[in-house]
């Protein structure tokens, strides 16, 4: 279920309508949700070209919520009047990103819940799959009395050299299993 809100969770804020935010938001949201942050900025990385393509919907749909008259604008302009001088930019754009900030806000539990709820019980048969698969690679094993029963609950312990492993004898070198 995690893996599943991370995805999810990691698609929204990849989709910020800010450019340069995504990876700080996501690290920042990835921290007070205990996210997995790896998964987190991958997920933020790849829809990258998503973000760039939906900062002119969001900005419309923000005007038309806030019926705000359209500001002629496209991505060069932005990014051109933003590399210009950040405060000219503000003013000129600040209630601009107010309307895409706004819709984005709007968007954020439609995109998390058409993710998270598909995705659930598939990251639950994957997590399934693979505990199955990693159960039977040890088929069997020898257990020694311990000759310091102070190291280990009930004195008892397999040494590593003793594991037979299944399909996956390539795996085993040397006492390490890799």
């Amino acid at each position: 279920d995690r893996l599943a809100l991370t995805i999810a969770v990691g698609a929204a804020c990849s989709v910020l309508p800010f450019f340069g935010l995504t990876t700080l938001f996501a690290l920042v949201v990835g921290i007070w949700l205990r996210l997995n942050q790896p998964i987190l900025q991958t997920v933020n990385y790849l829809l990258g070209f998503v973000q760039l393509a939906l900062i002119l919907v969001y900005v419309r749909a923000g005007e038309w919520l806030w019926r705000a008259e359209p500001v002629p604008l496209s991505i060069p302009t932005l990014a051109t009047a933003f590399r210009d001088d950040p405060w000219a930019f503000l003013e000129r754009f600040g209630w601009t990103g107010v309307h895409a900030a706004t819709a984005w806000i709007l968007s954020v539990p439609v995109i998390v819940a058409a993710l998270y709820y598909p995705l659930r019980p598939v990251m639950r048969r994957l997590a399934k799959r693979r505990t199955v698969a990693a159960a039977r690679v040890i088929k069997a094993f020898q257990v020694r009395e311990d000759f310091a029963p102070r190291l280990c609950a009930g004195g008892k312990v397999a040494p590593v050299n003793q594991l037979q492993l299944e399909g996956a004898p390539e795996g085993f070198h040397g006492g390490i299993i890799v």
